[in-house]
């Protein structure tokens, strides 16, 4: 073995010993530094454990200049071949798992007293040595955590947006160009995937929110996208409006103009069986993430038709059809419609009133019941006060789900 540990009870060491007991630690040091010193090792450490619960010990960890036997390396110390150990670990680290164990400062030394690495005796910078062991492990960790991260996004596990949930700041910069990598390479598989199937669609919905300014039609996607995530897109009101989407799983096209757009390319972003990518000024982006567009805008689906550019014959039906669903707001009343594929028409399937008038109320509602309720669970002994709030939690999020709901595998809203 070229790594090797000796351990002995400081009682049962066979060095020279005192004339009243055992040495002091100091002199066992020395002692222990004039045998090594003749011995073929290349560096040593070791460490009297005086504050374990066991009885108080030595460990010696040794880097070997050439191979020994556990019989030989006993010799050096007057002691038995059962008392040295070979390293627990091979590899690169098995030598800094050794030194790290010394101070207890391993996953598997976890409980135990930790030790300073000022107080080790060693033949090189025990300190620095550790402290460069610390920053290869964590770098080491790092690596191991961005390289699941690496498989999870390949495998259809994350999203773009989730990646500040994984990762710091700091991460996501230094690791930047392998974590687009890996999103280019998961695109990939999947257009192929798509494209064995027969080009099987992206399951997309889009939904059509249309009305008056002050209707509320931005209140109702916001909330619409947020029953998907808490990360979605709104698009800017430049003349680029996807320049900063990032893969959010909902995009919101608001207020949407049709002077922004040519007829090609809203159809083009629109539909679920096309995969191309989506122009935007500084560099074209994949939608492949998206799950829900939800369009806001002033005017119906005809009038924005008609503001299209270079619309080069192309039929409204063509831009109807790839909108599963449009939501008409006035300021009391909601009307949901849903394409026909036979009438090639969006059909009146639900009405009822404005849900974003019946948020701002519950919000305000909501707002004074917290308050009495928190008063009314203080008269409560504190043991029930925990309890009771979570009830009430569970109540309060049943309610919001009463009053705006949409069903992902229908496309509907549920407003009550």
């Amino acid at each position: 073995m070229k790594l090797a540990e000796y351990e002995q009870q400081i009682k049962h060491l066979n060095i020279k010993t005192g004339k009243k007991g055992p040495l002091p630690k100091e002199e066992i040091y020395k002692q222990i530094e004039e045998i090594l010193k003749t011995k073929p090792v290349k560096r040593y450490a070791m460490l009297i454990h005086d504050k374990d619960e066991a009885e108080e010990h030595i460990h010696i960890e040794m880097e070997l200049n050439s191979s020994q036997t556990a019989e030989n390396i006993s010799k050096w110390f007057n002691d038995k071949a059962n008392r040295i150990q070979k390293a627990k670990t091979k590899g690169k680290y098995a030598f800094a798992n050794m030194l790290s164990y010394l101070i207890h400062a391993t996953e598997t030394a976890d409980g135990k007293y930790q030790y300073k690495p000022e107080e080790v005796r060693a033949n090189f910078d025990f300190k620095e040595e550790v402290k460069q062991i610390k920053n290869e492990v964590e770098n080491s960790k790092e690596y191991k955590k961005i390289d699941d991260l690496i498989n999870k996004i390949v495998n259809n596990e994350i999203y773009r947006s989730d990646l500040k949930e994984h990762l710091t700041g700091a991460q996501e910069v230094k690791y930047n160009t392998a974590l687009k990598k890996a999103f280019e390479v998961r695109d990939r598989r999947n257009r192929e995937k798509r494209k064995e199937q027969g080009g099987a669609s992206k399951d997309m919905k889009v939904i059509y929110i249309c009305g008056k300014s002050g209707t509320g039609k931005t209140t109702l996607a916001k909330m619409l996208a947020e029953q998907k995530t808490k990360d979605y897109f709104v698009s800017g009101s430049s003349n680029d409006p996807l320049e900063d989407y990032d893969g959010q799983k909902v995009i919101i096209l608001d207020e949407l103009r049709g002077s922004q757009w040519k007829i090609a390319d809203i159809l083009k972003l629109l539909d679920n069986n096309t995969d191309s990518k989506q122009k935007s000024r500084y560099y074209n982006k994949y939608i492949t993430e998206c799950e829900l567009i939800i369009i806001t805008s002033t005017k119906s689906i005809e009038e924005l038709y008609k503001g299209l550019q270079e619309k080069d014959g192309e039929e409204q039906t063509q831009l109807k059809r790839r909108i599963n669903q449009v939501i008409v707001l006035t300021e009391d009343r909601m009307q949901t419609a849903e394409y026909d594929q036979d009438l090639k028409e969006h059909i009146i399937t639900n009405e009822g009133p404005n849900p974003v008038n019946i948020k701002k109320f519950a919000d305000s509602m909501e707002r004074k019941n917290d308050e009495l309720m928190e008063d009314l669970i203080k008269i409560y002994p504190k043991e029930q006060q925990e309890q009771m709030r979570k009830n009430y939690e569970e109540t309060k999020k049943r309610a919001k789900e009463i009053i705006v709901g949409y069903d992902n595998k229908s496309g509907k809203l549920i407003t009550w």
